[in-house]
């Protein structure tokens, strides 16, 4: 994750006010039990400089329309916030690359300083239903030009430094991949048969010093490297390859990255972070995917899609392109987070409301009206009466109702019970 470019720009814009993100297009995967949770982010970190160095931290939130962070407080104290794409450009914030830059300064920073940055967030997200997407609702690659302008199918298809298509590697998938959808340009079929490949030659895996120091590979490094028998990753290397192999037919694809909830029995948690695509399907727009599926059961739970209910995704970060890491007074990232935790501090009471609880306190609410209208309805017959009694003079101050005190009806001349309500006449 690029977080150091962000640091640079957002050295420009320290005053700028936190704003609203990005609501991009709607998937197609519909959004189901909404939640409501302060997540606490407390991380620790050194200076990656061997001097004493400016250390400028920063972290970042994606608005969607199933998922909202705002911002709560923080431990140092916010130094400001930008809205900007992956490379620190500064974007509208309803575009579909916008981010959301948090930062805090840390000035004259020693390398063996320990920093602290504690800061809370309250999260407005809801988990997904099974994905419904089919083949049949998916247009095809040669329609791509239909959809999206000439200067967007060049930003969302150019080859990077870590999506390295054309390598002799992924061109080699790319051909398996193609030859097993038998020939088909049905972007469904090809993201479905990428994933069916992922499933049956990928392993979730991480060896020691996989990727370190530079926390990344080239899609072509994660197909050079195998382990009985398959190719191995984590999350991370199953989006870039993903995002590679995407590109490489044509297929619109960025990587995004996030923090994943999970719902556990009945209170949601955080389970760590996470990285998935979002790829471009003619007739539907862009889509999210879970793609790191290593095993056939897996795809076959997942879907062309998000994981549904329990999971929750909350987006923090989406990279269209990538450069090879620049070195900077002797190091590519100026800081190294040495540990800390995220965890679910409080979920709000709006997380727990649901479509039956609402029913329920309705009935009440009715009941309790017909209650109040019916005691209120039988205080103006007494008062009633008592006027008629005022008037007619009847002696000993206690007259023969002339109203039934449960609908109000006239009460008969004869007769114990109201013919209107059956109700016992006093």
């Amino acid at each position: 994750m690029r977080r150091s470019t962000l640091g640079l720009v957002f050295l420009v814009m320290l005053t700028l006010p936190v704003i609203t993100l990005p609501s991009v297009n709607a998937d197609a995967q519909p959004t189901i039990l909404p939640r409501t949770a302060i997540v606490r982010y407390s991380l620790f970190l050194k200076s990656n400089y061997s001097v004493s160095h400016d250390i400028d931290f920063v972290w970042s939130f994606r608005d969607t329309n199933w998922s909202k962070v705002t911002f709560q407080s923080s431990k140092p104290i916010l130094a400001g916030s930008a809205t900007v794409d992956s490379q620190g450009q500064t974007v509208s914030k309803t575009a579909f690359d916008a981010i959301q830059a948090l930062g805090w300064r840390f000035e004259k920073a020693a390398p063996s300083d320990l920093l602290h940055v504690d800061f809370n967030v309250r999260v407005d997200v809801s988990s997904f239903s099974p994905s419904p997407i089919a083949s049949s609702s998916v247009g095809k690659i040669e329609d791509m030009s239909k959809h999206l302008s000439s200067a967007d199918l060049k930003k969302y298809l150019n080859e990077t430094y870590y999506w390295d298509y054309s390598s002799s590697e992924l061109q080699s998938i790319t051909r398996v991949i193609r030859q097993r959808t038998t020939g088909s340009s049905n972007v469904y079929d090809v993201v479905r048969g990428t994933l069916l490949w992922f499933a049956e030659n990928m392993m979730y895996d991480y060896p020691y010093e996989f990727d370190y120091p530079t926390s990344r590979i080239k899609a072509s490094e994660v197909l050079k490297q195998s382990l009985l028998g398959r190719h191995f990753g984590v999350c991370r290397h199953f989006a870039d390859l993903f995002t590679a192999i995407m590109r490489g037919f044509g297929i619109p694809c960025v990587k995004e990255e996030g923090l994943i909830l999970e719902d556990i029995d009945g209170k949601v948690r955080a389970v760590g972070r996470h990285a998935w695509c979002i790829a471009y399907f003619p007739k539907i727009g862009w889509t999210r995917l879970e793609v790191t599926v290593p095993d056939r059961s897996s795809l076959d739970s997942i879907g062309v899609g998000l994981i549904p209910y329990p999971w929750y995704y909350v987006p923090e970060y989406v990279e269209y392109t990538n450069e090879a890491p620049k070195s900077s007074e002797g190091t590519v990232y100026p800081y190294i987070v040495l540990g800390g935790f995220i965890r679910v501090e409080e979920e709000e009471t709006i997380g727990w409301v649901t479509w039956e609880r609402v029913a329920l306190v309705c009935v009440f609410v009715l009941a309790f009206g017909l209650a109040l209208a019916h005691t209120k309805m039988r205080s103006r017959i007494r008062r009633l009466e008592r006027s008629l009694q005022s008037v007619t003079g009847i002696p000993g101050g206690h007259p023969t109702r002339m109203f039934c005190t449960s609908c109000g009806s006239q009460r008969p001349p004869f007769g114990s019970f109201c013919p209107s309500c059956g109700n016992k006449l006093e």
